[in-house]
């Protein structure tokens, strides 16, 4: 019982959350989730990617709140890497799903300089765009 009203608790933070960040977000435009997502993503904030996701999708809210809940536990489980940015390459709509590419730029902890390719993956939920994931 006590994993169940975790479960809804996170699902009602998360709602709150959504509802509460809508303003900065522009679901009826695909880069602008996208962006944000990318903006969360680079600053490992978990809760702030759950709040892009289409409210229904509570498998989907949960998982990134479950990763939000880990790193706080586990700080040093990501290692702090500097210079953090993120540049858009491209994109492409897919009758099924909207893919947003970035170059993600950083300086490791050993300090060398590294770019992962990474691509945003968007659905379109009621003419709107919500982040499915990000890889």
């Amino acid at each position: 019982m006590n994993k169940i009203s975790s479960m809804a608790f996170m699902v009602i933070t998360a709602m709150f959350i959504f509802f509460q960040s809508c303003g900065n977000v522009d679901h009826s435009n695909p880069r602008s989730v996208a962006d944000k997502a990318m903006e969360y993503y680079i600053s490992n904030d978990y809760e702030g990617m759950s709040t892009l996701c289409y409210p229904e999708n509570t498998n989907r809210i949960e998982r990134f709140l479950e990763l939000e809940e880990y790193a706080k536990k586990n700080p040093d489980i990501r290692p702090k890497s500097t210079n953090k940015k993120f540049k858009y390459t491209d994109e492409k709509d897919h009758s099924y799903e909207y893919r947003v590419k970035y170059d993600y730029s950083f300086t490791n902890v050993n300090g060398k300089d590294e770019t992962w390719h990474m691509t945003v993956i968007l659905n379109n939920k009621e003419g709107k765009w919500y982040l499915d994931m990000v890889k």
